[in-house]
């Protein structure tokens, strides 16, 4: 929990889904993806659906 000293600033941030961004910059093939989102994991690939191979 912050201290009283803390200043804690909200900020509103855009995001837009892998799937979207794949197709919006018409990206044929990814090579590799590095995700590094600190346990949030099943959210990113959730967003990514549409292209991963089972």
């Amino acid at each position: 929990m912050a201290s009283p000293e803390t200043k804690i600033i909200e900020t509103q941030i855009p995001t837009i889904t892998l799937n979207s961004f794949i197709k919006q910059n018409n990206i044929d093939k990814i090579d590799l993806i590095k995700i590094d989102v600190e346990t949030h994991e099943p959210e990113v690939l959730e967003g990514f659906s549409d292209y991963l191979l089972l």
